[in-house]
């Protein structure tokens, strides 16, 4: 009668094997931020500091990698007593019986994007005017998940930061109007997570956990 053996990896192949698909995936997801990075060289940090026109279209900054909405679909600029900047502000805007009208209660949204890919960036600031009332800028992931938030009253300067994951903000409450909005660290995926190498690792071990308990019922 043919007896067959039975191939069985030894732990210490396991081990080597699990740790190296880690590495890989590790590897990956680093190479794909680093591309990413490659594509934004030179930009850095991007101030929008308006001064000039009298409506901002949501689409006019896309280039420089914000979509920007309100409830009439873009900003509007304006010349107040008590600009942050000389001389204008900017507000939202909503649909009235004749078209547009400035709104100071609107919130406003502001997205990224880069080569037409959701963009991701490190942090968002901008400031407020004197009279504006309190107001929280809030930043959010891809999905929409609530990331950071910042309050306050004018003149003060709001700012959210989440290292590479905030791929939009909101700013609501008011009345409000402010100037130089900004942003740094704009990139076309958001940096590897230390949360998902870490579940991978989990894995790893719960694998050599599991074979290791049913080598022992044999």
């Amino acid at each position: 009668m043919t007896r067959h053996r039975r191939f069985r990896l030894g732990r210490g192949v396991v081990v080597a094997l699990c740790t190296s698909v880690v590495l890989l995936e590790a590897l990956l997801f680093g190479a794909a931020w680093i591309l990413s990075r490659a594509e934004t060289v030179g930009q850095g940090r991007v101030v929008l500091e308006i001064n000039e026109g009298t409506a901002i279209r949501n689409y006019e900054y896309l280039s420089r990698g914000v979509l920007f909405q309100s409830g009439g679909g873009g900003l509007l600029v304006s010349a107040p007593s008590n600009p942050v900047s000389s001389p204008n502000v900017v507000s939202g805007t909503e649909a009235g019986p004749a078209g547009r009208i400035q709104s100071y209660q609107v919130p406003i949204t502001a997205e990224f994007f880069i080569n037409g890919l959701p963009g991701f960036v490190d942090f968002v600031s901008l400031d407020l005017t004197s009279s504006t009332s309190l107001s929280t800028l809030s930043a959010y992931d891809q999905n929409g998940a609530l990331l950071v938030s910042d309050s306050g009253a004018g003149p003060d300067t709001l700012l959210v930061r989440f290292t590479g994951h905030i791929h939009s903000v909101a700013l609501t409450g008011g009345p409000f109007a402010f100037d130089n909005f900004t942003f740094d660290g704009l990139v076309a995926v958001p940096e590897p997570s230390v949360t998902a190498l870490a579940a991978s690792g989990a894995g790893v071990l719960v694998f050599l956990g599991w074979r290791k308990r049913r080598s022992n019922r044999r």
